[in-house]
């Protein structure tokens, strides 16, 4: 793990608290509302704007809570760290972030993808979506980060 980061490195030790992580990280870099702030937000009040994301993915309680604090944490400890109040150098450390962790942000969201709740004759539509939006097919070089993430890929 890069020193860089080592700030968060106990909030990447289950797949529940890395997607926490993982979402609080797209929301902040594709949410346009979170631009620029004045001064750093608290974790608690972001992810509480955020919580709809959060529960579309995880079905138990414990997990939800697992991943809700390490979104908390998440924020709170990058803003700490990192001077990204401004959205421009914030977008450039999550990406770095994104980039490093990809792997471990990959799997743990390949997990909670909930392809179940997926009506049976429209998966093959949402298959062929899919495959384009991770080919790149609807989106602008803009509103990706440099591992491909877009706001697409909350749900």
């Amino acid at each position: 793990m890069a020193q860089k980061f080592q700030w968060m490195s106990d909030l990447l030790d289950k797949d529940s608290r890395i997607m926490g992580v993982y979402l609080a990280l797209i929301c902040l870099r594709f949410l346009k509302r979170y631009d620029n702030f004045s001064e750093s937000p608290s974790g608690k009040e972001l992810i509480s704007l955020w919580r709809n994301h959060y529960d579309w993915y995880f079905r138990s309680g414990a997990e939800a809570k697992e991943a809700i604090e390490a979104g908390e944490a998440f924020i709170d400890r990058l803003f700490k760290h990192e001077n990204v109040v401004k959205s421009e150098s914030r977008n450039f450390i999550l990406d770095l972030i994104e980039h490093e962790f990809y792997n471990k942000f990959a799997s743990a969201f390949r997990k909670y993808l909930r392809l179940d709740v997926i009506i049976p004759e429209f998966r093959p539509i949402i298959h062929k979506f899919l495959q384009n939006v991770a080919s790149g097919l609807y989106k602008r070089p803009e509103e990706s980060s440099i591992c491909g993430s877009h706001i697409a890929n909350l749900h």
